[in-house]
């Protein structure tokens, strides 16, 4: 989500006001599902839907830079 968002993790989680990523690694969570919502996994459906949403916002992120 992080590199999603080109932001750091310590961001998302609120362990600092700096969004700058401190590098440019990035984690590979396909096949994983360690997401939830409300406490229950995300469908592998709905996952794919995010995973493509975030696609295009970085692709616009990217266009902008």
């Amino acid at each position: 989500m992080a590199g999603a968002l080109h932001v750091s993790v310590d961001y998302l989680l609120g362990n600092t006001d700096d969004p700058s990523p401190k590098s440019d690694k990035t984690v590979d969570l396909a096949g994983t599902n360690v997401f939830t919502y409300q406490g229950m996994p995300i469908p592998e459906d709905d996952w794919e839907i995010i995973q493509d949403i975030l696609k295009r916002r970085r692709e616009q992120m990217n266009k902008k830079s």
